[in-house]
């Protein structure tokens, strides 16, 4: 690595743990925070320890509401994904250092261990480089695995900045409005299915929730293109 690549990688790496999370506390008390469908949440978590599952592009709105939730959260083992650690960190969440494109072993190992001690787990299943909704089964082998039922969530806002990043990365911007919708729990080890139609049943849902927003937060014209949507 260069000199100068060094550099930026301290800046970046002092930025999103030292200057970001105290930036986005600050947007996130000024926005008011809605909920749909709290009761799945409230069921599952009433129960057992779960997978909570959301879209890439939503981490931030996802990150507002579960401010302090100390879950532990799938983030790539690059460099990129070391700076979201950082952020999440900082917002009082925890980090696996794995993904479902490149698992870890040992992360992975760690993960089992935490799922079975009761602790919750998130993971973006299109992370960490898309397509934009497109569930990987690596989360439906994880949940058969471990046994914790998948919860599905979506969140948005009702005025955002979307980057032109491959998931159409979602930026709540001061004031506005979150809006967080959560959907029926999954218990894939439950269902003989082939593994093919798991993942597209999941999936299905995932976009559904999102897509039930859109009645209140505005998203880019191409938002669900990946999808295998027009």
């Amino acid at each position: 690595m260069s000199l100068k690549s060094d550099i930026g990688d301290g800046f970046l790496t002092f930025a999103t743990s030292y200057i970001a999370p105290p930036l986005l506390k600050t947007i996130r008390w000024s926005t008011k925070i809605q909920t749909r469908n709290s009761h799945f949440h409230e069921e599952v978590a009433r129960d057992s320890n779960y997978i909570l599952c959301f879209w890439h592009g939503q981490i931030v709105p996802l990150m507002y509401y579960f401010l302090n939730s100390g879950f532990y959260t799938f983030v790539s083992p690059h460099r990129d994904g070391r700076y979201v650690a950082n952020v999440m960190e900082g917002m009082g969440q925890n980090s696996i250092k794995t993904s479902l494109r490149d698992p870890r072993i040992g992360e992975l190992r760690r993960a089992f261990r935490l799922a079975r001690d009761g602790k919750t787990l998130g993971i973006t299943p299109d992370g960490p480089l898309g397509p934009r909704f497109t569930v990987q089964p690596g989360v439906i082998k994880i949940s058969e695995r471990t046994k914790l039922p998948l919860l599905p969530v979506g969140g948005l806002a009702t005025r955002a900045h979307f980057f032109p990043s491959w998931d159409r990365f979602c930026f709540p911007l001061p004031f506005s409005k979150i809006i967080i919708n959560f959907g029926p729990v999954y218990r894939p080890w439950e269902s003989t299915e082939k593994l093919s139609v798991k993942v597209q049943k999941f999936e299905n849902q995932m976009v559904e929730l999102s897509r039930q927003l859109t009645t209140d937060c505005a998203v880019p014209p191409e938002y669900f293109s990946s999808s295998g949507e027009t």
